[in-house]
């Protein structure tokens, strides 16, 4: 099963069917060929068919359309994929969303992006696929167990091995190791899922250990009280 909230609504999807609840309590099943819930944003929610498309619905869940893409649809993420909605920088109304995980078609991880207008969704971009370049030398590796989340005016991204964080300031363009973010000593994990909350904390949960860490970078503390 897959999971995602717009801030009122809770969605999990499981078994092809879409469950919708604003209580947890209460429960409604709207059966569609939806295989994964990615994310939501804005009046948006997004999601991957049973196909690996990308779906959009814009009445919270009950009807699902395909959502235009701006090249091979091959090189949409079918693991570890991540969805990353911000604040188009200067633009009021305007967000980027970002659909990040690895394909089976890229030795990198692969990155596709979109401009949304909340209040016109048919001004929306359509998803752009940001291709690493032969010399882009810091191309986002293909990373197992893949989790990306948004810090600090960038994207930060984490897997593999467990080594070192990502950090992309320019969009998903470029990545690269962050010393400012380093690996806890003791730091032991089959997977992790990682988020952040309202006070500028990064949480890290793993599988396997059950370790759970949070930290922050002392610089956000401001901006957070």
């Amino acid at each position: 099963a897959t999971m995602a909230s717009d801030g009122t609504v809770v969605y999990v999807v499981d078994g092809g069917n879409v469950n919708t609840t604003s209580d947890l309590t209460n429960w409604q099943s709207n059966a569609t060929n939806v295989k994964s819930i990615i994310g939501a944003c804005g009046n948006e929610l997004f999601a991957m068919s049973n196909s690996n498309k990308v779906m959009v619905s814009f009445d919270k869940g009950n009807s699902w359309i395909e959502d235009a893409i701006d090249d091979d649809a091959k090189y949409l993420p079918s693991s570890d994929i991540n969805f990353i909605s911000t604040d188009a920088e200067g633009m009021a109304g305007i967000k980027r969303a970002f659909i990040i995980g690895n394909s089976t078609n890229s030795t990198n991880a692969v990155v596709w992006s979109k401009t949304i207008e909340e209040e016109d969704p048919t001004k929306d971009q359509t998803w752009m696929y940001q291709a690493f370049k032969k010399a882009n030398n810091y191309a986002l590796p293909n990373l197992s167990h893949l989790n990306v989340i948004q810090y600090a005016d960038g994207l930060m991204a984490i897997g593999g091995k467990y080594d070192k964080f990502y950090y992309s300031a320019d969009n998903g363009i470029t990545w690269k190791e962050n010393k400012q973010y380093t690996i806890p000593t003791g730091f032991n994990a089959d997977a992790v899922s990682m988020t952040t909350d309202g006070k500028g904390y990064i949480w890290i949960v793993c599988t396997g250990s059950g370790q759970v860490w949070k930290g922050r970078l002392n610089k956000l503390t401001w901006e957070y009280k």
